[in-house]
């Protein structure tokens, strides 16, 4: 590839570019470390106060820092010379994301509440941007560190959370971890004693669990691979890796657990590991030596220490995993009731829980909660065409590069890239968090890794693999 003249122009536009790269980095992390921009007090203040429809809707100052990325990136692009193209990315997986969001835009019309229309307005351009800004200009380097820096982060805090069972004091990113005594705490149930899960800086230890395995995946991949890493990066990114870990085995998050279980699988198949280890090797040998012995440990230390709680976990033997049960059963249910009267056109984006109240007779239930299925969720709000494009959006990156693994061995750092993927898949038939439409934490991870994976996928020859390691 011929590099740009080196110009004063050129040379600008590349600071700016790394500047919009930088406050990139600072909005994903901040927006991902705070479970609420209403109630964090770095982020709450409000920029100003819109009334619409009579609702007054405060409207945060931390929505400047995307309008300054946007702003920066647009000038370094319109600064470099020769210019580069602009990229939709790949059509395979980037049309069903278009597609998908489109039809929530359509869905979300008429507006019953001003609130719900934002939040869906705002995930769709959210994944649509930061899916357009990682395919064009963010290398992939840049996006496994930023989730290294995450699982980093969110899982030193989950980590103590876990083991002084309680909230750490994190009260200006609106820490909402309680204490394993209160009521509606997510929390295990084992021999008569209350377990508090890892809630990290999120709204619930499944949340947390399924972004630590999207993190997981990417950034254990990358360690792998055989990318231009320098030893001391090589050796941090393992440390995060074992940290990401622990705290994802504090979420108890069975969704999760499994999602990046089978992501792993996945990985190890499509990138054919086993060929690629010199079995016979002395170091060989005594590496995996020291992993069976360490595993052991490990194995044995948790098991006397957390093994009353994974059983409890996995079996369901408690009250609590019999309720939790019962109401999953119950909400898909609710969902398949919408589904009858509105097949096609569905309820409207954001207004599931809302037509479910405006279908009571008689007396009311306490409360009503979204359905944790993602598909079962848009063909209830969007019609069946949407659960379609959602399956398409998911399934086409992982049977590329399947496809691709048959032929010849994948890159490591694709697998995990598509690995994602297979974890959101999985997750989706079992919660609904990931819900892009609905909040910003699955708009800025499914943009990164759409973004990503598009950038991954271009990598074809073993040739190119040394020139794209840090593209």
């Amino acid at each position: 590839m011929t590099r740009p003249p080196v110009t004063a122009r050129n040379r600008l536009s590349a600071m700016l570019l790394t500047a919009s790269r930088t406050v990139f980095a600072v909005f994903f992390l901040t927006m991902t470390f705070s479970t609420s921009w209403e109630d964090a007090p770095v982020l709450a203040p409000a920029l100003l106060t819109v009334t619409w429809r009579v609702v007054p809707l405060r409207v945060p100052w931390f929505v400047l820092v995307p309008v300054l990325l946007a702003g920066c990136w647009l000038v370094a692009r319109l600064l470099e010379h020769p210019r580069r193209r602009l990229s939709l990315g790949d059509a395979r997986v980037t049309a069903p994301l278009a597609g998908l969001g489109v039809l929530a835009l359509v869905r979300a019309w008429p507006v019953h509440q001003p609130r719900v229309a934002l939040v869906t307005l705002g995930g769709i351009l959210l994944i649509w941007g930061v899916t357009f800004f990682t395919i064009n200009d963010l290398p992939r380097a840049w996006a496994t560190a930023i989730l290294a820096v995450y699982m980093g982060g969110q899982g030193l805090v989950a980590c103590m959370q876990f083991i002084g069972q309680g909230p750490v004091g994190l009260t200006w990113l609106r820490e909402i971890a309680p204490l394993p005594t209160a009521q509606g705490a997510s929390v295990i149930e084992a021999a008569g004693q209350r377990w508090l899960r890892a809630y990290g800086l999120t709204p619930h230890p499944n949340n947390l669990g399924g972004y630590l395995g999207i993190s997981l995946l990417v950034c254990g991949a990358a360690a792998l691979s055989r990318r231009s890493l320098r030893p001391w990066q090589r050796r941090v990114l393992w440390g995060v890796v074992g940290l990401g870990v622990l705290a994802w085995f504090f979420t108890f998050s069975r969704s999760a657990w499994l999602g990046t279980i089978l992501g792993a699988v996945y990985v190890v198949m499509v990138t054919r590991l086993w060929e690629r280890v010199d079995w016979r090797s002395r170091h060989v040998r005594r590496a995996l030596g020291v992993a069976a012995i360490v595993g052991l440990g490990i194995a044995v230390l948790g098991g006397m220490t957390v093994g009353d709680l994974v059983v409890a976990r996995l079996f369901g033997g408690s009250e609590l995993e019999a309720r939790s049960i019962d109401e999953r059963v119950r909400d898909l249910k609710q969902a398949w009731s919408l589904i009858r009267v509105a097949p096609l056109k569905g309820v409207g984006a954001g207004y599931y829980v809302d037509a479910l109240w405006a279908s009571v007779v008689g007396e009311p239930p306490p409360a009503f909660q979204k359905v944790h299925n993602i598909p079962v969720l848009i063909a209830a709000e969007m019609g069946v065409v949407g659960p379609a494009l959602w399956l398409w959006f998911l399934a086409a990156p992982v049977l590329v590069v399947w496809r691709r693994s048959r032929r010849e061995a994948v890159e490591v750092s694709l697998a995990g890239w598509t690995a994602a993927f297979v974890l959101v898949f999985v997750v989706s038939f079992l919660d609904c968090y990931l819900y892009f439409p609905a909040t910003w934490w699955p708009a800025l991870f499914l943009g990164l890794v759409t973004g990503s994976w598009v950038r991954s996928i271009a990598v074809k020859t073993p040739e190119r693999l040394a020139d794209a390691a840090l593209s």
